[in-house]
């Protein structure tokens, strides 16, 4: 995909350390940084997985690369690890504000009925961060106490990912069907060539790029 080459074999996790790249697409220069694999336990600090993890915490956009024979465990995987150090992928940050006060308790406004959700327990949340004291809103409709968690806890990174299968030239047809009607999905073959220009596509698409166009003053714009 860029102009950097980065080290393959026959084998698992060959990259070691973040090899960057750079790619132009429809006049954009889209750079990529090639992490090292993340292994079972990686948020924990197996594999330096911290490390890692922590460096996609910057990213723009988050990109799995998988083994489309083994799609569904390494993403399950891999989204398992990245959660458990505080990214949410193809999420929307939770509609809620927290406005401190110094004195009153707490208390809750929605814009939606609270009739399923658990304010007792919410509350016990907010005081073991230490808020005793504030305004709830929320604007969400049917919040769980995992997105408030999430809401509460203010450290959370909410990033668009794409999920990019290889090898699906060694799968069957049936498994090649079921992995295209994923949504975020993108099936390519390395060795063969396969689909990269749908990569590139992807990968654009999902960053949602600005273009931003000048004109000298008192002029129409050139379109």
């Amino acid at each position: 995909l860029t102009n950097t080459s980065s080290r393959i074999a026959g084998y698992e996790f060959t990259t070691l350390t973040c090899i960057p790249g750079v790619f132009k697409y429809k006049h954009a220069e889209i750079q990529i940084l090639d992490l090292p694999g993340i292994i079972e336990g990686a948020a924990v600090g197996i594999g330096r997985g911290k490390q890692v993890i922590a460096s996609a915490r910057t990213a723009d956009l988050i990109i799995l690369f998988m083994d489309a024979s083994r799609a569904e465990q390494q993403r399950m995987m891999l989204e398992h690890e990245l959660e458990m150090m505080g990214i949410r992928l193809n999420q929307e940050e939770p509609d809620v504000r927290i406005i401190r006060h110094t004195c009153g308790g707490i208390h809750f406004t929605s814009t939606h009925s609270l009739e399923h959700f658990d304010k007792k327990l919410a509350i016990e949340i907010l005081n073991d961060q230490k808020i005793r004291n504030a305004e709830v809103q929320i604007r969400e409709k049917e919040i769980t106490l995992e997105r408030f968690i999430d809401a509460v806890a203010g450290n959370i990174r909410y990033i668009p990912a794409l999920y990019i299968c290889n090898k699906v030239d060694t799968v069957g047809k049936t498994k090649f069907e079921e992995l295209a009607k994923r949504k975020n999905f993108v099936l390519i073959s390395c060795h063969r060539n396969w689909n990269m220009d749908g990569v590139r596509e992807a990968i654009y698409n999902a960053l949602k790029p600005i273009r931003v166009y000048t004109k000298r003053p008192q002029r129409q714009p050139n379109l």
